[in-house]
């Protein structure tokens, strides 16, 4: 069992620091690829078809949802020391580049720590986690020529609204053990 929990901590750890190389450019990916003056109507009509059913795509938005992966990954880690599940950690995730990311010194306070010192202590790393995430969207839609595809611009406004209601349901469940 314990060789699962450092299997997966490995697995997200990687996963994140993959995404430490992100992109910076508004244009639409897309393949250089001119069609030859002579070729047939077939092989026209192929290109003709391939270049429409591109998808317009930025590398901002590339970059936002290969960060968001990562992003949400760290989430997962938190969530498994929540759970009692994860008491190791196997390597450390390259975050320095995403906002709201915890710090390796955080992720092994929040590890450390037991009942409601740790409830605290999960909660107030969590919201600090997901104001991140708000910034990234921010980022995102502040890009010119961002998020002009709908499905990334429905997943971003989806994750805006989502992570400030479970900010405010945090603020009010710290809130609430502080009167304790």
């Amino acid at each position: 069992m314990h060789r699962n929990k450092t299997a997966y901590l490995i697995a997200v750890v990687f996963v994140a620091g993959l995404v430490g190389t992100g992109c910076s450019s508004t244009e639409p990916v897309t393949e250089i690829r001119q069609p030859q003056q002579d070729m047939s109507d077939r092989e026209a009509l192929f290109w003709s078809n391939r270049e429409s059913s591109r998808t317009n795509y930025t590398e901002a938005d590339v970059d936002f949802m290969t960060k968001m992966i990562a992003h949400h990954a760290q989430a997962l880690v938190m969530s498994a020391l929540a759970r009692g599940s994860a008491h190791q950690h196997s390597g450390r995730q390259q975050a320095a580049d995403m906002p709201g990311m915890l710090s390796w010194e955080q992720l092994e306070e929040l590890a450390a720590s037991k009942g409601s010192d740790f409830d605290r202590s999960y909660l107030t790393f969590m919201i600090q986690h997901h104001e991140g995430a708000v910034i990234m969207v921010q980022e995102l839609f502040s890009t010119n020529g961002a998020a002009l595809d709908v499905e990334i611009f429905q997943l971003a406004s989806e994750i805006n609204a989502e992570q400030i209601t479970e900010i405010e349901r945090m603020k009010q469940m710290l809130e609430t053990m502080s009167h304790k």
